[in-house]
């Protein structure tokens, strides 16, 4: 999301330094418009020095940019913030702001989504190689919390496979996830061992850049809001979005060619909560999921998705990168509810 900024700041004539973590420097790291990194691993400055850390930085460079608090914190509230315990009507009143939108103003750049991963020339040689000349779907298991956890992808992956026999599916995600990962292979050789050929799992077993470059070669891309979602946002490929704590003009508004899916608000009176969570108190769960992601149902996903993968890449929107406007992305509601399968509880 910070890639965003660089190319308007790059045009003012700034030489860009990120300051930032492991992970954000490994994604970053091919940024044509960054010179340098500032990498801080997690935990090296304590939460009391970080104004003094800040100030510091203040005296070594000419403008310094601090983005933290601008999603999570302003937009997304924390436990240790009184603003968490809000009533809904507040919190979703004062939420009600694009994520990447207040990033430009905190930045003082015109906003214009100009987001984007730079792989190189061998992570998109790889991607290429594996989405081969099948339609390709790359399916992220879950987020970085639980409540973006859908309890439905295997039943959801065995009937897209079922459904359309042409396409290929291959699964990407974090070694954390393994629990639901060896569930969802289990259930797909069970249900059907011929269209697990055109099953392939990477969890665990590809770097995020990996994940990223894969992204961006397949036609569909399929998951909660995650980083992986977010490096395709403004890519021609389509994008299928479920969201959690967020909604559609928080994160999808300005993406192009994505399907952002609601959960039930009928069942889910929670939604939108925009609230991080880091645990289940503040997070209403039924069968061990929250009830957000329990909500949506199977055929509320494929539906697009089957239609989606239908079209030929070339009749999808095409972008230049620093374009001022997209098109409004899909939103869709619920559709009733089918007889599926839930994975395990998340361990």
């Amino acid at each position: 999301m910070a890639s965003s900024l660089f190319p308007a700041l790059k045009e003012e004539g700034c030489s860009i330094t990120v300051n930032t973590g492991v992970e954000g420097e490994e994604v970053l790291r091919h940024d044509p418009h960054v010179r340098d990194f500032v990498v801080i691993p997690k935990g090296l400055v304590a939460e009391h020095d970080l104004d003094a850390y800040w100030s510091a930085l203040g005296s070594r460079y000419d403008r310094v940019i601090n983005l933290c608090g601008s999603f999570e914190g302003a937009l997304l509230k924390i436990p240790s913030r009184p603003d968490y315990f809000w009533p809904d009507a507040a919190r979703r009143q004062t939420c009600a702001f694009n994520y990447l939108e207040l990033a430009h103003l905190v930045a003082g750049v015109p906003h214009s989504p100009r987001q984007r991963f730079y792989p190189t020339e061998e992570e998109t040689a790889w991607a290429r190689e594996l989405v081969s000349s099948k339609p390709t779907v790359v399916w992220t298991l879950g987020g970085s919390g639980q409540h973006k956890l859908w309890p439905w992808i295997a039943a959801a992956i065995v009937q897209l496979l079922e459904r359309n026999r042409a396409c290929q599916v291959l699964l990407v995600g974090g070694s954390d996830r393994n629990e639901v990962h060896r569930t969802v292979c289990q259930r797909l050789e069970c249900y059907s061992s011929a269209a697990a050929t055109r099953f392939r799992t990477l969890v665990g077993s590809c770097s995020i850049r990996q994940s990223m470059a894969l992204a961006q070669a397949a036609d569909l891309v399929v998951g909660p809001e995650t980083g992986l979602l977010h490096s395709v946002a403004l890519e021609p490929n389509a994008k299928i979005v479920i969201l959690s704590h967020s909604t559609t003009l928080n994160l999808t508004r300005d993406w192009i060619n994505t399907v952002a899916i609601v959960p039930d608000v009928a069942a889910v009176p929670c939604y939108p909560c925009h609230r991080l969570h880091f645990g289940t108190k503040f997070c209403p769960q039924v069968e061990g999921f929250a009830a957000c992601a329990h909500s949506i149902r199977v055929e509320t996903v494929l539906r697009p998705l089957l239609r989606l993968l239908r079209r030929n890449r070339s009749e999808f929107v095409r972008v230049t990168h620093g374009a001022s406007s997209a098109p409004d992305p899909l939103c869709l509601a619920q559709e009733p509810a089918l007889q599926c399968e839930l994975l395990p509880q998340e361990v």
